[in-house]
């Protein structure tokens, strides 16, 4: 039984993307069905409500059968008979935050499958918990009911925006609440997706806000 530290449970095409850390491990784990894609939403209830970052969930996971560079994160969901334990505190993950100026690969809002294949396989990540500085958060100018959200890192002047795919910051931003910019940020990369005809790309996503 893996024992997962929920750090996402996001929007994505068709449902839901689920990420976390092993709480044993310390490693990333993102659950997927057997045949990979987006988890419905109604699987990620657990004891009546949808699963939240900061819950731990213990589930039965396996590696994949194929791995890729791009999200080699991917662990396949063996039953859905999900429990949940109980939750831990934002500062008792600040431990797994990134302690090296990342943001997943590259100063930009994609990575070039490319740049992924070069990589040795240590170095293949395609989830990141990053400490925040200087957060704010717009409406995305393409998208209705969407956001935007633009930081720094601790450490490092290097600014980011990123699409927002947190389902509750993004609920609390849209009824005129506020979410704080003292949080640390879940960042998720994509498998290579094709858009306008343009060569495939992997995007980077804020998959979570979690307030500090």
């Amino acid at each position: 039984m893996t024992r997962l530290i929920c750090l996402a449970n996001s929007w994505r095409d068709g449902g839901r993307c689920i990420a976390g850390i092993d709480a044993e491990s310390g490693e990333w784990g993102r659950p997927v069905p057997r045949g990979g894609g987006p988890i419905a939403e109604g699987r990620t209830r657990v004891a009546g409500r949808l699963l939240l970052p900061l819950d731990v969930v213990e589930f039965e996971l396996a590696p994949p059968t194929y791995s890729t560079r791009i999200q080699r994160e991917n662990r396949v969901v063996l039953n859905w008979k999900w429990r949940l334990l109980g939750q831990v505190t934002p500062s008792e993950v600040l431990k797994y935050c990134s302690k090296g100026r990342t943001v997943l690969h590259s100063s930009g809002k994609v990575v070039e499958p490319a740049y992924m294949a070069r990589l040795p396989p240590k170095d293949w990540a395609s989830l990141e918990l990053v400490r925040a500085t200087t957060v704010s958060f717009v409406p995305d100018p393409r998208k209705e009911n969407r956001w935007q959200v633009s930081f720094s890192m601790v450490r490092f002047p290097k600014k980011y925006c990123l699409t927002l795919t947190d389902p509750e910051a993004t609920r609390r931003l849209e009824g005129g609440g506020q979410v704080s910019s003292e949080c640390l940020l879940t960042v998720s990369l994509t498998e290579p997706i094709a858009m306008h005809g343009m060569p495939a790309l992997c995007f980077k996503l804020l998959v979570a806000v979690i307030e500090l």
